[in-house]
């Protein structure tokens, strides 16, 4: 049985309402920030004068290697003219959308779990399929993910044991964690959940921190998807039976979204009602019937809490 997420679910429904499958297009690129930060650094010039000459503050520019917000073409060109890097190093610095990125994750996701769909799924691996064999590309983490979804789905038994190790050895690889990565550890972590229910599957500590840093966000929608990132995180506590770092973990999640200012009577009664759970004030069941009475905000919400359900009762003592 599928392991669900929340976060994903937000993610379809405030991102890709209409479950149109991106085309993948090698023209949907984006620059790889982190390298450009690292090019300056390697100037060994001071950061603030540097930007002066651009044109950039020294916050945007922060929150833009962060992929927290984008900034107009020429800053970027200028930044390109600073460095003195040629037309041919420059085009080594395009990477694929980040948004085709994560939508097609989401969707190959969505369609084995909320809406299961062997056809959108074939569909998805067909415009992957480009990049089968380009390793090193987050494309071919996306066809990994779905080929060994959809063979599951077939009762077929892939190689997930390489799947796991690659990615293990990427997230311990990253110096910083774009949403992309958050995503794909998430399902990473569920995939894991699915085919090893008995098993403690233990969250990554720095993918968390990042969750609590993209609930500051000024993006509401933003803040709502890394909610319920958050959520499956706190779930994956649950059932560990570690109540203590779940309890620890949800705390620190709504005060991060006290601080931006996002809190609203919906969060707040998932909050509630997630705590009482926690510090078993109410059973599973009992938290599941209050929690799919409440009114959902999204599409899929309750059917998030329908298969939580369901796999506690199937797989959990």
């Amino acid at each position: 049985m599928n392991f669900p997420s929340l976060g994903v679910a937000y993610y379809i429904d405030l991102h890709c309402r209409n479950k149109e499958i991106p085309q993948n297009s090698v023209a949907a690129v984006s620059i790889d920030r982190k390298k450009i930060a690292e090019l300056i650094q390697q100037r060994k010039v001071k950061i603030s004068s540097f930007l002066d000459r651009v044109g950039l503050s020294t916050s945007r520019y922060y929150r833009w290697v962060n992929y927290e917000i984008d900034i107009p073409f020429e800053y970027i060109f200028g930044i390109k003219k600073l460095l003195g890097i040629s037309d041919e190093e420059f085009l080594a610095l395009l990477s694929p959308s980040t948004d085709e990125l994560i939508d097609t994750l989401a969707l190959a996701s969505f369609y084995n779990t909320y809406n299961y769909n062997p056809d959108k799924l074939e569909t998805i691996l067909n415009r992957l399929d480009k990049y089968r064999l380009q390793l090193t590309s987050p494309f071919f983490k996306v066809y990994t993910y779905t080929q060994i979804i959809s063979q599951i789905a077939q009762n077929q038994k892939p190689d997930v044991s390489s799947f796991f190790k690659n990615n293990d050895k990427y997230f311990k690889d990253c110096d910083d964690l774009t949403d992309f990565d958050i995503y794909l550890n998430i399902l990473n972590l569920n995939l894991k959940r699915s085919l090893f229910p008995g098993k403690q599957i233990n969250s990554d500590f720095l993918v968390s921190q990042k969750i609590l840093s993209g609930l500051k966000s000024n993006d509401l929608d933003r803040i709502y998807v890394y909610w319920g990132c958050a959520i499956d995180f706190v779930m994956n506590f649950y059932i560990n039976h570690q109540a203590d770092q779940a309890i620890d973990f949800l705390k620190q999640v709504y005060q991060a979204i006290n601080a931006s200012g996002a809190m609203d009577d919906h969060l707040r009664n998932c909050y509630e009602q997630i705590g009482k759970l926690l510090t078993n004030k109410v059973t599973f069941p009992s938290f599941s019937q209050s929690i799919l009475q409440t009114q959902p905000v999204f599409n899929y919400e309750n059917d998030f809490w329908n298969e939580i359900h369901n796999f506690i009762k199937m797989n959990i003592n």
